[in-house]
């Protein structure tokens, strides 16, 4: 559109006019195939020259190479969002890649540990019976020792075998009102007299009364145990087990397992809650597994830390009412 003396062929807004305080310009568009990019405006305020045709045709060739280098820009610069999305779904294929093979990986383990636990439990069972009849009829010491030693051995194995079935069976949580304390109480109970044999003393702190939860009532005792079972097994030599609850906030309350053994490797922390990972002579690494699963169908949370006084502590979160 060229302008001169306020006057065009084309209709011109008066507020252009007000703006240029400007008689005469011309006015080129930027645009691409299907698309508006904008206007040049020019005017001859600084020479007072007249706009003659060959500077139009000048600044419409001009505008046509504007145009195409905006559209070039705008083009590589979706070119490089597209980029960055293709890279974050490149990265998240990787991801899921590696925990589908990981998931096959665990499933094909599960599949074979169930197989095996099912063929070995029912032997172990008669062996460990045996074991623990003869020595209720023997007054041979010697031979006490021996079958002690076996029924503490058959003890480990039927731990283990059940570890295997518990990570193998998928189990929704029924859920229920259940006083925490007495579900606490009940899980340090199994373990009194390990704990009096190896010098352990506990504590069990909770406010009163006690908060009720929904939980598996069950499932929740099994990962009590696991917790309670890991902090004797820490301190062969003695030591102490504290288990605290608090209330975390109005929604939530926390229960810490503390206990005094040598506590877990900063470099083996990130590592406690992966399955078959141990540091144990025994077992299967499937505890703190089996943990963090029944913590996580009951919508809490589950974190692991080296104590500074040494040690390790479990904090567990869960909802409250």
């Amino acid at each position: 559109i060229q302008v001169i003396n306020g006057k065009s062929a084309w209709p011109v807004p008066p507020e252009l006019l007000g703006l240029l305080q400007e008689e005469s310009f011309v006015v080129v568009p930027l645009y691409s195939p299907g698309r508006s990019l904008g206007v040049i405006i020019a005017d001859h305020f600084v020479t007072g020259e007249p706009i003659t045709e060959t500077l139009v045709r000048d600044l419409e060739s001009f505008a046509s190479q504007a145009s195409l280098a905006i559209e070039h820009c705008r083009l590589y610069m979706a070119m490089e969002d597209q980029i960055r999305e293709l890279k974050a779904v490149t990265r998240e294929l990787e991801q899921n890649k590696d925990l589908l093979v990981e998931a096959e990986r665990y499933s094909a383990v599960g599949h074979m540990a169930a197989q095996l636990a099912h063929k070995i439990r029912n032997p172990i069972t008669s062996i460990g019976g045996t074991a623990r009849l003869l020595a209720r009829k023997t007054n041979d010491q010697e031979w006490l020792k021996f079958l002690n030693m076996m029924t503490a051995e058959v003890i480990k194995i039927e731990t283990t075998l059940e570890d295997l079935f518990n990570f193998v069976e998928t189990v929704q949580p029924e859920k229920e009102p259940v006083a925490l304390r007495e579900l606490l109480t009940r899980s340090l109970m199994l373990y009194y007299s390990s704990m009096k044999k190896q010098n352990i003393s506990h504590r069990l702190i909770t406010p009163e009364p006690g908060p009720v939860l929904r939980l598996d009532r069950k499932l929740m005792h099994q990962a009590f145990v696991h917790l309670i079972r890991n902090s004797i097994e820490a301190m062969p030599e003695g030591g102490s087990l504290k288990i605290t609850v608090t209330p975390s906030d109005e929604k939530a309350i926390r229960i810490l397992f503390e206990d005094t053994g040598p506590g877990i490797a900063d470099a083996n922390i990130a590592l406690a809650t992966d399955p078959f990972f141990t540091t144990k002579t025994f077992g299967t690494g499937m505890g703190l597994t089996l943990v963090k699963r029944i913590i996580k169908d009951h919508q809490g949370s589950l974190v692991i830390e080296r104590r500074k006084s040494g040690g390790t502590r479990c904090i567990l979160q869960l909802p409250g009412e």
